[in-house]
């Protein structure tokens, strides 16, 4: 079933073009997917000619993005040797960990 009722075209064949590039991914990766197209059809809505179109579409890919679940982010807040020893001990329990570092 399209997930764009306007563009059928992309579930030709029984599956989204949507759904292949979400398997294709990573989350993280799918998720810059969605930005990225929130940007294009934001930024070019004055200037294509489609306005209500672009717009529309700006909205599907906010509801598909805000349908994802939370990223979650580890923040170097707080005291960095406490920091440190709680991750090397998670680490030595075999959990693995994404450690993303965020500029203030």
């Amino acid at each position: 079933m399209a997930k764009d009722k306007k563009s059928k075209y992309y579930d030709v064949g029984g599956i989204e073009v949507l759904d292949i590039i979400k398997a294709k991914l990573t989350n993280e990766q799918f998720r810059g997917f969605l930005l990225g197209n929130i940007q294009k059809y934001s930024l070019r809505c004055n200037w294509k000619g489609s306005f209500s179109r672009d717009m529309e579409k700006t909205s599907n890919y906010s509801k598909w993005l805000s349908e994802l679940p939370e990223k979650k982010i580890f923040t170097t807040e707080g005291d960095p040797e406490k920091i440190e020893k709680d991750l090397i001990g998670k680490m030595i329990m075999g959990k693995n960990y994404r450690i993303t570092v965020e500029e203030i």
